[in-house]
């Protein structure tokens, strides 16, 4: 009898020990998932110190970015808008009627700037390429906050001939000015059979 009892001591054990295991490597999984892997958002600093980040683009009829640190972004991506906020994350949203593309960018203020008024003088991507795409695009979503823009841009056209696109930012309207380039997958591009 006292050799059953330790059997089912010793089961009952194992079985706590695997329920945790498996619960610590779904919640790993969640996290893994809603913070998009962990992946590196291609980032590039511009000429007055200010930080530009391209964070996603979303593909869709509803879109929504979810700004913060970690905790914030993570619980945000899952909690509807409001409860976001009051955890502190900075939640921008864009719908439409119709599947669209919407880019994402994040502006953080140079540090050693006395004021930061910069962001108004960033126009918005420009895509071109050697088949004679050539457009420009504007925000359709935004939230200013402390040392920090964020920009969601309707991609309304792209090309359809490359899997890569390459998006210059240019930091003034001039053509001598300095940008930055990100390529970034295609999500228009169709497969030539």
């Amino acid at each position: 009898m006292s050799k059953i009892r330790v059997k089912l001591a010793m089961n009952r054990k194992r079985l706590i020990f695997v329920v945790l295991a498996l619960f610590i490597v779904a919640v790993c999984v969640a996290i893994f998932l809603l913070t998009d892997g962990g992946s590196s958002e291609p980032t590039r600093t511009l000429a007055d110190g200010t930080v530009l980040t391209l964070r996603r683009i979303t593909i869709g009829t509803k879109h929504r970015y979810v700004s913060g640190n970690l905790l914030q972004r993570t619980v945000g991506r899952a909690l509807p808008d409001a409860w976001a906020k009051r955890l502190g994350a900075q939640v921008v949203s864009y719908n439409s009627s119709n599947a669209t593309r919407v880019l994402w960018m994040e502006h953080l203020a140079s540090s050693n700037s006395l004021r930061s008024y910069g962001f108004q003088t960033t126009f918005g991507p420009h895509i071109t390429n050697d088949a004679g795409f050539d457009r420009s695009y504007r925000a359709t979503a935004q939230l200013y906050a402390a040392g920090r823009y964020i920009q969601g841009f309707l991609l309304d056209a792209c090309p359809t001939d490359s899997r890569i696109i390459p998006i210059t930012i240019r930091q003034q309207s001039f053509a001598r000015s300095s940008s930055v380039s990100f390529n970034v997958s295609n999500p228009d591009f169709v497969a030539r059979r």
